[in-house]
């Protein structure tokens, strides 16, 4: 995994565990319903965006673009390279963890890659 695929996974990590609030990324809006959005620049001109729905069904959408909003592909969670990413919640695990289901995108559709707990 190089740095930069490091950083994405230990800023989603620390943001789905609660460690980290949206509040200390780059870019943050919290809509009146909970859901929030983010940005978190991660240096070299590219960026992560991402969305939680935090009020309905607790998915996270997300992808890394470049300074100029071109889409860039990733491997997250040792996940085939994508250009976009869903994690659909299903619930929490025996110890607390949430639990979710990667589906990855590269460019036709969405299809299911792993099941994570974080």
């Amino acid at each position: 995994m190089n740095s930069t695929k490091a950083v994405v996974v230990v800023a989603m990590t620390l943001l789905v565990l609660g460690l980290v609030s949206p509040a200390h990324s780059d870019f943050n809006v919290t809509y009146p319903d909970g859901d929030v959005a983010f940005e978190v620049n991660l240096g070299v001109g590219q960026h992560l965006a991402a969305f939680w729905n935090l009020s309905g069904n607790g998915d996270i959408s997300m992808y890394q673009a470049d300074a100029v909003s071109n889409p860039l592909a990733v491997s997250l969670f040792g996940s085939p390279q994508a250009l976009a990413y869903w994690l659909q919640f299903l619930g929490f695990d025996a110890v607390g963890h949430r639990v979710f289901n990667v589906f990855v995108s590269q460019g036709v559709g969405f299809f299911f890659v792993t099941r994570i707990a974080l």
